[in-house]
């Protein structure tokens, strides 16, 4: 059984609503170059296409609070394309699911722990690269709050290597 698990379940997927019975989607067409995976901070692809739910990964080279449509919520039809599927992208012309509200676990990367900052209520940002972070200073406010859920991908103190997948909401 280790074998199957490895040395724990997983608890939250990214991408993946947390809560299954509460949350709404907007139906979305991804456009760019840059494939979307499930839990992708998604960005309004121009002004004039705000209407026709078209998303890209992330809009020009900068992120607004004008263009943050959201993040890319996770299918049950779509697959990965090879095994062992580890990573499922949407590509350019392919439908995917925005979340306007509800719970979902996204993936935050940090160069120090930020454990102690996971607090229920705290907000959440995205950089005008399109990096999420918990640091409000020059970000652009997502609109979604953490839970206070998360798990541990990598702490390596060592590299400055911090990855946690966290739990968001918004109502």
């Amino acid at each position: 059984m280790g074998m199957i698990i490895g040395s724990s379940i997983k608890k939250l997927m990214v991408g993946y609503p947390t809560v299954s019975d509460k949350y709404d989607v907007a139906g979305a067409t991804v456009t760019g170059s840059s494939a979307v995976k499930f839990g992708d901070p998604l960005m309004w692809d121009s002004g004039t296409q705000n209407a026709n739910g078209y998303y890209v990964k992330k809009a020009a080279s900068t992120v607004t609070a004008a263009n943050f449509a959201g993040f890319a919520v996770a299918t049950n039809v779509k697959l990965a394309s090879g095994f062992p599927g580890t990573t499922v992208e949407t590509v350019a012309g392919e439908a995917i699911n925005l979340l306007v509200k509800g719970y979902i676990a996204v993936d935050i990367a940090a160069s120090s722990s930020i454990k102690s900052s996971i607090l229920p209520g705290a907000k959440l940002y995205i950089t005008s690269a399109g990096v999420l972070t918990l640091t409000s200073l020059n970000n652009v406010d997502t609109g979604y709050v953490l839970t206070g859920a998360f798990e541990i991908v990598e702490e390596d103190s060592a590299g400055s290597n911090y990855e946690y997948i966290i739990e968001i909401g918004k109502e």
